[in-house]
């Protein structure tokens, strides 16, 4: 049986101007992830280097397990809702639209004598 990861996500980072609750406001959305700027990147270890930009990130709400094709579909409804914040934001901002794929395989128990 095979089942697929996929972490697909609007990311808007390189923003100075306006603050992450601003944009949560502008869009009317939850974020999924926020960073700050100058925050260390692991904040458990002493040595980490810190974080280069701000940024705040949103993605479908369907789990990492739904398909891509869903998570893209519902993603891109979210956006077209939304557009006109959307280009707002792209004047002042990066938008980026990263896709993580991780194929898992899972191994079907066979009883012995079976193969």
């Amino acid at each position: 049986m095979d089942r697929s990861r996929v972490d697909l996500r609007l990311v808007i980072i390189d923003f100075e101007d306006i603050t992450h609750d601003d944009i949560t406001n502008m869009l009317g959305i939850n974020p999924t992830h926020t960073s700050v700027k100058g925050d260390k990147r692991s904040p458990n270890k002493p040595n980490s280097p810190l974080k280069t930009n701000n940024s705040w990130s949103m993605d479908s709400g369907l789990g990492q397990y739904a398909s891509f094709e869903d998570q893209m579909s519902t993603l891109l409804d979210m956006i077209e809702q939304r557009i006109d914040v959307f280009k707002m934001l792209s004047t002042n901002t990066t938008l980026n639209l990263p896709v993580l794929y991780s194929p898992i395989k899972t191994m079907r128990k066979v009883r012995p004598g079976c193969i």
